[in-house]
């Protein structure tokens, strides 16, 4: 005797991915409270030996109102799974056709919100330190950098807005959208990914060209930058993370693989995993800093005394020549041969 549901096997791959999904963006909210208990320690021991400074108000800040977003999506998103696999089981065509009717609940209302307002942050996040690893550049190349972010997020920002109309509306959920003709989703999810790949890029290439030239001018031994250029501040620092999550979601949905509901409940927490990673390098002084170029020019500058001074003590002596004292020559005059 089978105890299958009567559903197609779509149906079940479908609600078999949900639920890995959100096992696994448990998982990742589990990662995002251990890194939130770091995070706010060291930035509470900051205040408490009253070393505050507007950037560590700021990240506390930043810190508190990104968990708490995150906090609500996980706690709205356990609910709406309750109610699609248990309190609503027997809904026609199984919790894949109830969550694409009842999408749109006040449960799940709040849940898209709080996403959306974690995914605004972290995204805002990844154009603060592309600003600050891009400072030192020339003027030019900086007012086209900010120019093209920020056309980039006005765009990201108006096509968000109408995906969230999209999601709120009554019988629309990121597969459908009964209110206007065209589905957001898609749109919103690229827009999304392109803002994160266009600064990925630009983090990652300033970082390695800052990490060549480094490594050009510094003996392995003087290479102090490595916290600042090594692969980890590659991937932490470009949110590199987040940003493939973004990708794999995409290509689910854009091929209808049953996988996307997998990769959906992920991505609602990996942005918030990918801020959190940067604040802790931060905290950790690891991160690119206003100060990371001077000081690295710095040791640079210092290194480059050095060799000189090396160069000129390590040249071989010339062979010193000493002048040969003049020769002295005596005359005697015997006085008594001359003649008067």
């Amino acid at each position: 005797m089978s105890w299958t549901p009567d559903e197609t096997p779509t149906q079940l791959a479908i609600e078999t991915a949900w639920l890995q999904g959100y096992v696994a963006a448990g998982v990742v909210y589990g990662v995002v409270v251990v890194l939130f208990v770091v995070c706010f320690y060291r930035l509470w021991e900051r205040i408490r030996t009253k070393r505050r400074e507007a950037s560590t108000n700021f990240m506390l800040l930043y810190l508190i109102s990104v968990f708490g977003f995150a906090t609500v999506v996980f706690a709205t998103n356990s609910k709406f799974v309750q109610l699609a696999f248990i309190n609503n089981r027997d809904y026609p065509g199984g919790p894949g056709a109830y969550t694409n009717a009842m999408f749109s609940i006040p449960v799940n209302l709040v849940s898209s919100i709080a996403y959306l307002l974690a995914n605004w942050c972290a995204t805002g996040l990844m154009l603060w330190r592309c600003i600050v690893i891009h400072q030192n550049c020339g003027p030019m190349v900086r007012r086209s950098i900010y120019g093209g972010l920020g056309l980039v997020v006005m765009g990201f920002t108006t096509i968000s807005l109408l995906w969230l109309v999209q999601v709120c509306s009554p019988a629309s959920s990121p597969s459908q959208n009964t209110l206007m003709a065209i589905n957001y989703t898609t749109p919103f999810f690229s827009t999304a990914l392109a803002t994160n790949v266009i600064t990925t890029i630009l983090i990652a290439a300033r970082i390695l060209i800052h990490r060549h030239e480094t490594r050009r001018k510094l003996h392995p031994e003087d290479y102090i930058s490595c916290s600042y250029t090594g692969v980890p501040a590659i991937i932490i620092e470009s949110a590199s993370i987040y940003t493939a999550f973004y990708l794999l979601f995409i290509i689910s949905f854009a091929t209808n693989s049953v996988s996307q509901m997998a990769f959906l409940q992920v991505v609602s927490h990996m942005d918030t995993l990918a801020s959190f990673l940067i604040i802790y390098r931060v905290l950790q002084g690891k991160a690119w800093t206003r100060e990371t170029f001077s000081r690295t020019a710095e040791v640079m500058s210092d290194r480059h005394d050095i060799s000189l001074q090396t160069q000129m003590f390590s040249r071989p002596l010339s062979p010193m020549r000493f002048k040969q004292p003049p020769v002295e020559v005596q005359v005697s005059v015997d006085v008594s041969e001359l003649h008067v």
